[in-house]
């Protein structure tokens, strides 16, 4: 079995913070896909390796972006999911759960708007007014990670 934390280039800390995790589960009545959990348990916030993903925005453009860094359980000198929470930004969209960044203020995110487990992965956009600004990526958080690319993979002069 692969470890998760083989697929990051780069990561906090070893989580320990899978009953936070639980808890928030509970609360908010939804469940995280079962590959996040192992994530978390394994690994507290970081870098992937393949963190390449591109989508189709208003104008029907294929725009290339990054997973820059996934929101840590704990304390992190970078974004934290808790501080997330607690302070969301304006307009982001009730049921949207964020695991990730790209490092220019919009978020990978679980979107729970119509569901309480298996959600589909949704980019929220932060310029935008809210749930204009959600773009579909993936129906899942498998098939979301399965289909990232390495910069080698796309030419490092497209990102």
């Amino acid at each position: 079995m692969v470890l998760i934390r083989n697929y990051f280039e780069d990561y906090f800390q070893k989580s320990s913070n899978i009953k936070l995790l639980d808890c928030f589960e509970k609360n908010k009545l939804i469940i995280f896909p079962k590959s996040y959990k192992n994530l978390v348990a394994d690994v507290d916030g970081g870098w992937l390796k393949r963190n390449i993903f591109s989508y189709k925005n208003k104008k029907n453009n294929i725009i290339e972006d990054v997973v820059g860094c996934f929101l840590c359980w704990g304390n992190s000198p970078y974004e934290s999911f808790s501080e997330l929470v607690k302070s969301p930004p304006e307009f982001f969209s009730e049921g949207l759960i964020a695991f990730a960044s790209n490092g220019g203020g919009d978020y990978l995110c679980f979107d729970y708007r119509n569901c309480r487990e298996n959600p589909p992965i949704v980019l929220w956009l932060h310029e935008e007014e809210e749930n204009e600004g959600v773009v579909f990526l993936s129906s899942s958080f498998d098939e979301f990670i399965n289909n990232l690319k390495s910069e080698e993979e796309v030419g490092l002069d497209r990102v």
